[in-house]
C-alpha cells in the first residue's frame, strides 16, 4: 500500500512540472472512439489499448477528458538491477580470463547439473528483457533464436552495455568445451532490447518488448519465459496491464525485486502475477541489498560469473621465464594481440637505442626523453615484435594515461588525433617502475610473453544475476512437464525451495531458496525413478 501511495504521489508532482514543451505519456484507452492527439501517436500496441504520445500541458488537460481515454501517464524511468556497474572498456580486477569451461558456482547451488541428465530445457522459449544480447558471443550463439531492439525497431537487439549478455549466459551459456555454462543450455533464447548502452530505460519501451514477445508467441506458439533484470520504485498502471496480460496468455514472468535494502520490491516485481526474485550469496545468505517484501524465491545474486559482449573489457600482462606474472597497462592506441619470445632493453627508444638483434623479439624501452609514440615507432622501424615501456623511480604513478595516439595543443588540450590512431601500432605496454625492475633485472633466460586479450567474462552481483537462475528453473521443469500451465510452473517452483531464514513464507526469502531439481522432482518425479504417488515424501 505504501508503494501504491507513493506512486500516487509522485505522478502529479511529475505532471505538474511539465513545461510547455512536450513531454513522453502512455495512454491507456477504453476501446471506443478516440480524439487523436495534435502530436500524433508516436508508439502503438498490439496487446494491450494503450498507446505512447507527446502532449504539451494543455493537451494533456484535453487528452484526459476525452471519453475514450482510460488514464493517461507519463513514462516513468526503468534501469539495471546490479549493484554494480563498469563504464565500457574499462579494465576492471573483477574480470576473469576463461581458456577453459568453468562452471559458475550458481549452477550447484540451484542443483541444475542433477537435471541436465534428463533435460537441458529444450523446447523452451527464455526472453531477456534487458540491454540486448551480444548473440556473437561463441558461448551464446547456439542458442541465440532472434529478437527486438525496443529503442531502434529497424536494428538488431545488439547488446551496448554488457548486463543482457551476462543475464543470458546464466540462463543458457552452450556446452561447447569452454568459456562458461548456464543453467538451462538448450533452451531458445530471445534478446528484447528495452535499455540503453548506460543501462537505462523507461516503462513505454518495456511495454514495447513485453508486447513483441506476446506478438511472437502468437506467432509461433510454444511455452514462454519473460526475465526482466530491471526496475525501479515507480509503478506504471500500463505496464501493469502488459504484463497482466502476459501472465493470462500462460507467460511465466520473473523480475529482479531491486537493490535498494528497502522493504518493497521494485516494478515490474511488484506487480501481481510476477514473480519478484530476491539474491543470496553462496552460504546461502540473503544479499544485505536485496529489496525485501513480496519475495518469491531467492537466487544465486552475490559474485556471479557470466558472459558478457565480447572484448568490453582488455585484460593485459608480462608472463617471465620464471614464472613470474606482471599486471601491465595497454598504452592508448595499442591492439589486441601477444607477442612470446626473447626481450630486449633498448635504452630510451632512440633509434639509435635499438640494436639489430632486436627484429623479431620484444623492446624494453625506459620512459623519458621523447614521447611514447616515438619510442614505439622507433621500435617498430626496427622490427620489434611488441615494446614494454618501464616507468623510472620517482616517475609520476600514471601508467593508465599513457598514449599513442593522444597529441596536446598549445594549451595542452589532450585528445586523441585520428592519424596517430589510424597508425598500425604494435603491441605496446606499460609497467611501474617497481614492477619493470623485475624485467630490467632479469636473468639470462630474457623471455616473457607479453598480452592484451579481451575479456568476455565477468563476476557481478545483484538480483539481476539471481533473476535468470530462476528463469532457467522455469525452463527445465517445463521441458520436462510441457503440460503444465506456467501457474503451475511458479506453484512447483516457490513449493520446491528451500525454506530459509525465518520458518515459512517470509519477505526475504520468500518461499526459499530455488532448486532447479527439487523443482523438477516435483513435476516430473517419473522421469528420477519416483514414484509419483510417493512424490511427497520425496520432496
Amino acid at each position: 500500500m505504501r508503494r501504491a501511495l507513493l506512486a500516487v504521489l509522485l505522478l502529479p508532482c511529475a505532471v505538474g512540472n511539465v513545461a510547455s514543451a512536450a513531454q513522453r505519456y502512455l495512454v491507456m484507452t477504453g476501446g471506443g472512439p478516440l480524439h487523436e492527439p495534435r502530436g500524433g501517436v508516436q508508439r502503438t500496441f498490439t496487446n494491450v489499448n494503450a498507446f505512447a504520445t507527446e502532449l504539451s500541458d494543455d493537451e494533456l488537460v484535453a487528452l484526459r477528458h476525452d471519453r475514450g481515454v482510460r488514464f493517461v501517464e507519463p513514462v516513468v524511468e526503468r534501469h539495471i538491477e546490479t549493484t554494480t556497474a563498469i563504464p565500457a572498456h574499462a579494465t576492471t580486477s573483477a574480470a576473469i580470463y576463461t581458456n577453459h569451461q568453468t562452471i559458475p558456482w550458481g549452477v550447484d547451488a540451484i542443483h541444475a547439473r542433477d537435471v541436465w541428465p534428463v533435460t537441458r530445457g529444450a523446447g523452451v522459449n527464455v526472453a531477456v528483457i534487458d540491454t540486448g544480447i551480444d548473440f556473437t558471443h561463441p558461448d551464446l550463439q547456439r542458442a541465440y533464436a532472434g529478437g527486438y531492439n525496443a529503442l531502434s525497431p529497424n536494428d538488431p537487439p545488439r547488446d551496448d552495455n554488457f548486463h543482457g549478455t551476462h543475464v543470458a549466459g546464466t540462463i543458457a551459456a552452450t556446452d561447447n568445451g569452454f568459456g562458461v555454462l548456464g543453467c538451462a543450455p538448450d533452451v531458445r533464447l530471445w534478446a528484447v532490447k528495452v535499455l540503453d548502452q548506460n543501462g537505462n530505460g523507461d516503462s513505454e519501451h518495456v511495454v514495447a518488448g513485453v508486447d513483441w514477445v506476446l506478438s511472437k508467441k502468437k506467432e509461433i506458439g510454444g511455452r514462454w519465459i519473460i526475465n526482466l533484470s530491471l526496475g525501479s520504485v515507480v509503478r506504471s498502471d500500463i505496464e501493469a496491464a502488459i504484463f497482466a496480460r502476459a501472465i493470462d496468455e500462460g507467460v511465466v514472468v520473473v523480475a529482479a525485486s531491486g537493490n535498494s535494502g528497502w522493504a518493497l520490491v521494485d516494478y515490474p516485481a511488484g506487480y501481481d502475477g510476477v514473480m519478484a526474485i530476491g539474491a543470496v550469496d553462496d552460504s546461502g545468505t540473503a544479499a544485505v541489498w536485496e529489496n525485501r517484501g513480496t519475495i518469491s524465491v531467492a537466487g544465486p545474486g552475490v559474485n556471479v560469473l557470466s558472459t558478457i559482449r565480447q572484448n568490453l573489457v582488455r585484460v593485459s600482462d608480462i608472463a617471465l621465464s620464471d614464472g613470474t606474472v606482471i599486471d601491465v597497462t595497454p598504452l592508448t592506441g595499442s591492439p589486441l594481440g601477444e607477442a612470446h619470445g626473447e626481450y630486449v632493453v633498448c635504452g630510451f627508444g632512440h633509434p639509435s637505442d635499438f640494436p639489430a638483434a632486436v627484429k623479431g623479439k620484444i623492446a624494453v624501452i625506459v620512459r623519458g626523453d621523447i614521447t611514447f609514440n616515438e619510442k614505439t615507432r622507433n621500435a617498430k622501424a626496427a622490427g620489434a615484435s611488441a615494446v614494454i615501456i618501464v616507468s623510472r623511480p620517482g616517475d609520476p604513478d600514471n601508467v593508465s594515461r599513457w598514449s599513442l595516439v593522444d597529441v596536446c595543443d598549445s594549451n595542452n588540450v589532450c585528445g586523441p588525433d585520428p592519424v596517430q590512431a589510424a597508425f598500425d601500432w604494435p603491441l605496446a605496454l606499460g609497467v611501474s617502475a617497481d614492477q619493470g625492475a623485475e624485467i630490467l633485472n632479469g636473468s639470462a633466460t630474457l623471455t616473457m610473453t607479453a598480452s592484451t586479450r579481451g575479456q568476455d567474462y565477468l563476476i557481478l552481483s545483484g538480483t539481476s544475476m539471481a533473476t535468470p537462475h530462476v528463469a532457467a528453473t522455469a525452463a527445465l521443469a517445463w521441458s520436462l512437464a510441457p503440460q503444465l500451465t506456467s501457474l503451475q510452473i511458479r506453484q512447483a517452483i516457490e513449493g520446491a525451495a528451500h525454506d530459509r531464514g525465518t520458518p515459512g513464507y517470509d519477505s526475504t526469502y520468500g518461499n526459499g531458496s530455488v532448486d532447479a531439481l527439487a523443482t523438477a522432482k516435483l513435476v516430473a518425479p517419473e522421469k528420477f525413478g519416483i514414484n509419483p504417488r510417493r512424490r511427497g515424501a520425496q520432496h
